[in-house]
């Protein structure tokens, strides 16, 4: 008697686009984490760490007695204390005691500026690494793992210029926005926006500019204009964490290493299998 078995076949799915975004984001991620450890590196993060740290403590007691004082006497003129007239943070929140909007709105600008000098230091010491200590981490990143030909095309006056440039825009947004610092949950976003996109700007420019060409750097900010949004946001995560925050520059700087050297890896990869294929095909048409 013959039995037949019967197979149950189950569809093999093929990861999406998605997909391999997020294993390539937490690939990167891993990457630099393991780097983070490295007794070069952790020399490298000592002294943008000290400067920075004495720096955002002066900063702490100078807003105590000088920046606070003057965000109040602001926060006064918005209330309106004056019987004969009306502030404008009083007619907006006209439906709230007054005594609680002016509590919140002193509890909300203490937030925004201390998150404002903690960016601002952070900001500084990336500023520092990237004219001072980024070709060692790049040279460290790429003896260990990659090992291809770096091209920089960027010096020092270059990257400090483009770094200033992008701190003087951060500044000018944050400025501007300032009167969204009234309001809850807008002045997260505020802050937020520019801080996000200069960490994104600068990091990404200090690390192409001394590992490939101009040309190299284009061509993969182009093509990889939105994995570099999506790797950059829990980046700029960590500087809002305590104590993590002391070395989320140093490893932002990791991780943008591990990215871009990849890529030129990939690349460099391509290119030799390119220059294979035309070597047996030139072979093979002369014999």
């Amino acid at each position: 008697m013959i039995t037949y078995q019967k197979t149950i076949t189950f569809p093999i799915q093929s990861p999406t686009s998605k997909d391999i975004i997020m294993i390539s984001i937490i690939k990167y991620l891993t990457l630099g984490f393991r780097d983070l450890f490295d007794k070069r590196v952790v020399l490298v993060a000592i002294f943008p760490f000290i400067l920075t740290f004495f720096l955002f403590a002066a900063e702490i007691v100078w807003a105590l007695y000088q920046i606070l004082p003057w965000l109040d006497e602001l926060l006064k003129n918005a209330m309106s204390v004056n019987p004969n007239s009306t502030g404008w943070l009083n007619t907006m929140f006209s439906w709230m005691n007054q005594d609680l909007v002016y509590r919140i709105a002193e509890v909300l600008m203490g937030i925004a500026l201390f998150s404002f000098l903690m960016i601002l230091n952070v900001f500084l010491a990336i500023l520092l690494i990237g004219v001072f200590f980024t070709e060692q981490l790049i040279e460290k990143v790429n003896n260990t793992h990659y090992r291809i030909q770096l091209e920089p095309f960027a010096d020092w006056p270059e990257i400090i210029s483009f770094s200033l440039k992008a701190l003087a825009k951060f500044l000018l947004v944050f400025i501007l926005l300032s009167p969204l610092y009234f309001f809850p949950i807008i002045n997260v976003l505020a802050l937020a926006i520019p801080s996000f996109f200069y960490l994104k700007k600068t990091v990404v420019f200090d690390v192409a500019s001394q590992s490939t060409t101009r040309e190299n750097y284009q061509r993969i900010l182009t093509e990889n204009r939105l994995f570099l949004f999506l790797l950059t946001v829990p980046l700029y995560l960590l500087l809002y964490i305590p104590i993590i925050n002391i070395f989320s520059y140093i490893y932002a700087f990791l991780v943008m290493t591990h990215f871009f050297l990849d890529r030129l890896s990939t690349m460099e990869k391509s290119v030799q299998q390119l220059n294979t294929g035309k070597k047996h095909i030139e072979i093979s048409e002369a014999n």
